[in-house]
């Protein structure tokens, strides 16, 4: 005798393992059978979007459906038809079916599983049982083709009430449709000219966010601080011994203790600014990223900070100077760490009103840079002879459809050098607004980082090895509020 009954389906993640003996996550489809079904209601609705008119009318211009809700009551029971029914024990078994059953249902709720709601025919003498065949087939006593009333899918449980008695477990549940849509994907033909060029968004970090992921400040102030007389060579030969992960320290001093020789490191203190910071990075920063643009950012710093150090006196740097503690380095290990994380903290807070920009490749392209609350499409097209490239650079629009920028200074003049950005000399050009500066940098020109003019030629023509620099409000502020935050820090741990 056939009757129809309501079953849940939902996908269950189980554990499986493979030919190697590794756990593999498979979801596969659980049916979960109802034992007796007191009553099932759906509501389906639509909204009708009315809009006021002057006259005092209402306007309908169209309708949208909301989501489906059905609501579920009945019963679970130890006896009857299903009391061996072993759907829900075998997912998470308690020894004790009307707990299974709670803990499944609560997981779905939980886990926000999507449900298939279906009332499907099986035979009213037999338990209810499904098994899978071995083509993956649904088996057992049900037939998945004969249902009654509309299948409901992508159905999310969102509430749950349970009555617990001896020997039943009453329930009520409440499902909500999520309604899913289908995204369609269109083919451009490229050659069409009559469609906007591909717009890039380039990738973007702020000055104190490329210093930090860089790691040069640290080790570009850990240089001077040796050269200066400030990290005694016996601390450093105990610093390099220390195993573990002891952070930048470890970067820095294996870099000049193991590789070069502690004995031989009197000879950095000949070489000039900047060179052991190119020396130290160009390793594993490939020439042209965005994060070489630290390199030079730090060279100038340093500058300042070289000043702050020459005016101290001998004694005072040997009062001062990291150096071994009853024959151990630990105590000045910690005060030097600490001191480093007050400058860099120090300098993220002062560059914070400078974010930078990197062009995504070496191919002639638009990209869109939000300035001041605008968007700037910046046009960049190749030049068979120096500057090798030339820009265009519109307002709110691309192409013809944006408006020229009226603040633009120079069309491609890059900057070399942090210290030598200037609003008179070099600025490439001010927002809308005029709160907001913008710069064209390649450090890459600088001689610090290549002294050979044929690189630079071939760096000139490289777009990746440009970046744009935004500040809001005026750059040689910004320049001098940096280099005060460090030369702060270093006054407030005393080196005086």
């Amino acid at each position: 005798m056939t009757s129809y009954r309501t079953v849940i389906a939902f996908k269950f993640p189980e554990a499986r393992q493979d030919a190697y003996g590794r756990t593999q996550y498979v979801e596969t489809i659980k049916y979960l059978p109802i034992d007796f079904l007191e009553s099932r209601s759906v509501n389906a609705s639509s909204t009708i979007v009315t809009q006021p008119l002057q006259n005092g009318d209402t306007m309908s211009d169209h309708m949208y459906r909301q989501p489906t809700t059905v609501d579920l009551s009945g019963k679970f029971s130890l006896n009857g038809r299903n009391w061996n029914n072993d759907s829900y024990t075998e997912l998470y078994n308690t020894n004790d079916r009307l707990t299974s059953i709670e803990w499944v249902f609560e997981y779905i709720k939980n886990n926000g599983s999507l449900c298939t709601i279906t009332t499907v025919a099986t035979e009213v003498d037999s338990p209810d049982q499904f098994y899978y065949d071995e083509q993956g087939n649904v088996r057992g006593n049900i037939n998945p083709s004969n249902t009654r009333f509309i299948t409901r899918e992508n159905m999310a449980l969102t509430s749950i009430s349970w009555k617990e008695m001896q020997n039943t477990l009453e329930f009520s549940f409440k499902f909500n449709e999520v309604i899913m849509i289908d995204t369609e994907i269109y083919e451009i033909d490229p050659t069409d000219l009559n469609l906007p060029q591909s717009i890039e968004y380039p990738t973007t970090k702020s000055l104190g966010t490329l210093l930090f992921e860089a790691g040069d400040l640290p080790k570009a102030i850990t240089d001077t601080l040796y050269k200066k007389g400030y990290i005694k060579d016996d601390w450093l030969r105990e610093i390099t011994l220390i195993g573990g992960d002891i952070g930048i320290i470890k970067q820095v001093l294996i870099v000049q203790a193991v590789a070069v020789g502690v004995a031989a490191l009197a000879i950095l203190a000949t070489v000039k600014i900047g060179t052991a910071i190119v020396t130290a990075t160009s390793a594993i920063v490939p020439v042209g990223t965005i994060i070489a643009a630290a390199v030079v950012v730090v060279t100038a710093i340093i500058v300042g900070i070289v000043a702050i150090f020459n005016r101290h006196k001998e004694k005072e740097k040997q009062k001062r100077a990291f150096k071994l503690v009853n024959g151990k380095p630990d105590h000045d290990l910690n005060r030097y760490q600490n001191f480093m994380d007050d400058v860099e903290m120090a300098v993220n807070k002062a560059g914070s009103n400078i974010t930078i920009y990197n062009f995504t490749s070496d191919s002639e392209q638009e990209i869109c840079v939000p300035i001041g609350g605008q968007y700037y499409f910046i046009s960049v097209t190749k030049l068979n002879d120096d500057p090798y490239f030339k820009s265009d650079i519109r307002v709110n629009g691309f192409g013809v459809e944006g408006s020229p920028i009226s603040n633009m200074r120079l069309n491609w003049s890059p900057v070399d050098n942090f210290m030598n950005l200037n609003e008179n000399i070099n600025m490439w050009f001010k927002d809308e607004s005029k709160e907001y500066q913008v710069y064209l940098v390649n450090p890459n020109l600088n001689d610090v980082i290549n002294e050979d003019d044929g690189s630079k030629t071939v760096l000139k023509r490289k777009l990746s090895s440009y970046s744009i620099w935004i500040c809001k409000g005026s750059i040689k502020e910004q320049i001098t509020n940096i280099q005060n935050a460090i030369n702060n820090a270093i006054i407030e741990h005393d080196f005086k």
